[in-house]
């Protein structure tokens, strides 16, 4: 039985991409008859044809679905006209943060405390100086701050993040760069504490007397090497779901005590587990140089190993 009615059905996915491309073919009609002298590179905003063929899945007519393509139909639209009036007004992307930095020894002090802050990135310690700090930082959109002082004969140093919240636009046409790499003094004890958000961290501290070393961090890819500068060691890592390498002399006493719920654990035969979750090398109590170490984590990868 033949009813004479129409069988196209509504299409999100065809009218999104059939509106792109008479929105393209109106602008490239508009520049060449020279109404626009702006150039646009609308390539660019490929990603969006992804959003269109999902958007292209949801099937229906109900409220839900209407107001989901709706929404995120005015976002990405959002997102986009808000790239092309900058485009338009002549903005230029901010250009990257690119600083050294450097604090003296203070040698009247006795041992010195770094705090460091800095948003997801990488981070890199690496080697020794005879300043108490040095380092630089590369970031699209933070710049560092650093102050020092020094308190009952404690040098402290401050590290933490100015940042510009306008720039991350910027990020979506764009990857967004932020490293910080730093050198510690080899000769005073050092207290180190690192905040950091999803991070790269490789920190070889093997040449720094590193008395205490706390690290917060969320889900990241953890190195780090302690060295024999370093007689008594508290250290504590704080972190999401993570891939964490950490390194020991042979020669030191560790206890190891683990809150890391489901994460896999390698660590060489010289350790014994004494109670849940606490592993012990042979003769820590009586070792002259000790490591006590304390890890949290999420789901993660850990390794210990011995050099």
């Amino acid at each position: 039985m033949n009813h004479n009615k129409d069988d196209r059905t509504f299409s999100t996915g065809n009218l999104l991409f059939g509106l792109m491309i008479v929105l393209a073919g109106i602008y490239f009609l508009l520049q060449s008859l020279g109404f626009i002298d702006v150039r646009i590179n609308i390539f660019k905003y490929w990603p969006a044809l992804i959003v269109i063929a999902g958007l292209s899945m949801l099937k229906g007519k109900s409220p839900l679905i209407v107001g989901i393509v709706i929404a995120v139909s005015l976002f990405v639209a959002a997102l986009i006209g808000y790239d092309i009036y900058l485009t338009v007004k002549g903005f230029e992307q901010p250009k990257a943060f690119n600083s050294e930095f450097s604090i003296g020894l203070n040698k009247d002090a006795d041992s010195a405390r770094i705090k460091v802050e800095f948003p997801a990135g990488r981070i890199k310690i690496d080697g020794s100086t005879e300043e108490l700090v040095y380092g630089s930082y590369t970031s699209d959109f933070v710049e560092l701050e650093v102050e020092e002082r020094t308190e009952a004969g404690v040098q402290k140093v401050n590290i933490y993040p100015e940042k510009r919240i306008s720039d991350i636009f910027w990020g979506f046409s764009r990857v967004l760069e932020n490293e910080l790499v730093m050198s510690l003094n080899g000769e005073t004890d050092i207290d180190l504490s690192i905040d950091t958000g999803a991070s790269n961290l490789i920190a070889d501290l093997s040449e720094n007397r590193i008395r205490n070393f706390y690290l917060k961090a969320g889900a990241s890819k953890i190195d780090v090497e302690f060295g024999e500068k370093s007689k008594i060691l508290d250290a504590e890592l704080d972190c999401g779901a993570s891939t964490i390498h950490i390194r020991i002399p042979k020669d030191a006493g560790v206890n190891i005590k683990f809150d890391a719920g489901l994460s896999s654990k390698t660590l060489p035969e010289s350790f014994e587990e004494i109670e849940e979750g606490v592993y012990q090398t042979e003769g820590y109590e009586t070792s002259e140089r000790k490591i006590d170490l304390e890890i949290k984590a999420g789901a993660s990868k850990i390794e210990i190993e011995q050099y």
